[in-house]
This record gives C-alpha cells, structure tokens and sequence, in this order.
C-alpha cells in the first residue's frame, strides 16, 4: 500500500466513487440489453468489449475501494439474460445507430465526470485511478467513432463553410 492509500477519502471522493459506481452498475445491465439488440457485428464486438474489459473491472476495482474504506456499495441490478437478436420483435429493437448513440453519450458523461472527479481528488491514487479510466474511455471513444463513421450513423452538426468578411 502507497502512503496514499493510508489517507481517508473525503466526502466528495466518497461521494464520487460511490456514484460513478452506481452509473457503472446501471451500465452493466444496460450494455447486456444492448448487446442483444445489436445486428452489426462490429458493434457488437465493440459492446462485448467495452463489457468485459472496461466496464466489469471498473465495477470490481471501484467496489473493492469502497469496501476497504467501510463504505457500503450501491445495490447491483439483475443480470440480463442472453437473448437471440431474431426473437426480438421488430418494433421492439434497438437499431444499431440508436445504440451507437447512446453508448457514444455515456462514454462523453463518463469522460466528464472522471474529470471531475480526478479535480477534486486530494488521494492521489484516486485521481491516477480515474486519470487511467479517463485514458481508456478516450480509447473506446475514438473506436466507437470510427464505427459510426465506417456505418454512416455519426449524426455531425452543421458545420460551417463559409467564411464572412469582418468589418
């Protein structure tokens, strides 16, 4: 153990952790439902990925933190069972594009809370901690939007071509 790891977390490194646990916890069982609706490969090896190497240990190292400290951890929602994308009804899919989406905006929140969370850290393995998951979310950012650009479902906001003389 790190002369670190010896110092109590304040409120607000308790706070965060606890929380960006919580959301970790809810992502787990929403990534499995998404898996199941995912048509794409691509996608879905990404999803997989993004499971079982970033999002479960995440959720392992966050509540082994809590627990050394004596902090209970939040409750962890019902695994979602595996289920065929064909016996999902049609009206009732996700489309790739959707789930593209909505993961792209997870890794966006969760890249601005683990800066947040790295500003208010006086333990500095806490902040190293989120300065590492900072770093792999930026890794599965720039995927993702590799693929959404590969499919066409990167959705770009106006952009601006014409230049304006100033006065």
């Amino acid at each position: 153990m790190s002369k670190a790891e010896h110092e109590f977390l304040h409120y607000g490194e308790v706070f965060s952790i606890w929380s960006h646990l919580a959301k970790a916890k809810g992502c787990l069982v929403k990534y499995q439902i998404l898996i199941n609706h995912c048509e794409e490969p691509d996608l879905a090896s990404f999803l997989k990925s993004m499971f079982n190497d970033l999002v479960i240990p995440e959720i392992k190292k966050l509540g082994t933190l809590l627990k050394e400290n004596g902090i209970e951890t939040p409750p962890t929602p019902q695994e979602k069972p595996r289920v065929d994308f064909s016996d999902i009804p049609v009206g009732a899919r996700f489309l790739d594009p959707e789930i593209a989406t909505c993961v792209a905006n997870d890794i966006a929140m969760n890249l601005a809370a683990c800066s947040q969370i790295i500003a208010l850290s006086i333990r500095e393995d806490i902040g190293m901690m989120f300065a590492k998951h900072h770093m792999e979310l930026v890794k599965y950012g720039h995927e993702l939007q590799n693929i959404m650009k590969k499919h066409g479902w990167l959705v770009k906001p106006p952009l601006h071509t014409e230049i304006t003389e100033r006065k």
